[in-house]
């Protein structure tokens, strides 16, 4: 590695309050309309995709945008249909791509982190004994 360029350090947060515990809800922050905005997001493991609500894809103004439309699988076994959207994303101080999922003809409670861009950037790690959840990035 060139030692004028910076290696990303990892990235820790605790755990969110949420219902009667706690979960790894994380701050991030979405490029949209030139400007980055905050939201929260659920981190998912069991999640292939990243979903956001559809109030915060309103929010973000991704609802006029006409995107690819796919099928999933929830994890309920219903297949449902979902607009895709590339957006910006900080999570800490490192910027990635991440592919969001926006329903369409239902919605979700939470935005969500799931498995297809996050973990491929990063090793994610879970410590629901002491509250905390660990993004460490690959070394390239």
């Amino acid at each position: 590695m060139w030692p004028w360029r910076r290696r990303p350090s990892a990235v820790e947060f605790s755990y969110r309050r949420y219902r009667d515990g706690t979960a790894p809800i994380v701050p991030v922050e979405v490029l949209a309309g030139h400007r980055w905005r905050r939201m929260w997001a659920y981190v998912d493991s069991g999640a292939a995709y990243s979903i956001l609500t559809v109030a915060e894809a309103r929010r973000l103004g991704l609802m006029k945008i006409k995107a690819r439309r796919i099928a999933v699988t929830t994890s309920g076994g219903q297949t449902q249909k979902i607009s895709l959207h590339r957006l910006w994303v900080k999570l800490g101080e490192d910027r990635i791509s991440i592919t969001f999922g926006v329903p369409r003809g239902f919605d979700v409670d939470f935005n969500l982190l799931g498995r297809r861009d996050l973990f491929r950037r990063y090793i994610v790690s879970f410590d629901d004994s002491h509250g905390y959840i660990t993004f460490t990035p690959h070394h390239r």
